[in-house]
């Protein structure tokens, strides 16, 4: 936890592309959403991980990779910010992102805050719970049905009550 640690925020991964056509390398982007209509939160210290795999029967995720926000970085009321690999035109925040393309089994992206919390989770690719339909376990162990739409540029003016996986993920059931 960092000395200024502020873990109150209600932040929420908003969309990802974690397989641009093409080559990846260089065009992969996580945006976040500040949902609150009056809190400005403090990211110093929040951290985006990234899995290529991920284990449905525990909820682990495997390989991948993180960025840990080290500078001072806000979010304003109702704001976005972009996370882009080097060559996403418009990012707010350059860094190497690696994420899984969920060809074989499904991927993870994960907000955790300062002080170690959850405070949003994005499973793409086939599902997480056993079965063969499009159902996925979120990071609270409910069931949240998906219905995705392609896109591959970041919106910033959609703000969603659902997550998005660089194909747009609706949340139902139980998320």
């Amino acid at each position: 936890m960092t000395s200024d640690c502020d873990p109150s925020g209600d932040i929420k991964i908003n969309e990802i592309l974690p397989n641009p056509d093409g080559s990846d390398g260089g065009y992969e982007w996580i945006e976040l959403y500040n949902p609150s209509s009056s809190a400005t939160v403090d990211l110093d210290g929040w951290t985006i991980t990234w899995n290529t795999g991920f284990n449905a029967d525990d909820g682990v995720g495997t390989g991948g990779g993180d960025f840990t926000f080290d500078s001072p970085v806000s979010l304003g009321p109702e704001e976005f910010l972009l996370i882009g690999d080097a060559d996403v035109e418009g990012a707010d925040v350059v860094t190497s992102i690696n994420m899984g393309n969920a060809s074989s089994n499904a991927d993870r992206v994960q907000l955790v805050d300062c002080d170690g919390g959850v405070k949003d989770t994005v499973v793409y690719g086939p599902s997480n719970d056993g079965e063969d339909d499009d159902r996925f376990i979120d990071d609270l162990g409910e069931v949240a049905t998906l219905s995705l739409i392609q896109i591959s540029e970041p919106t910033r003016q959609e703000a969603s009550s659902y997550a998005v996986v660089g194909l747009k993920k609706k949340m139902g059931g139980g998320g």
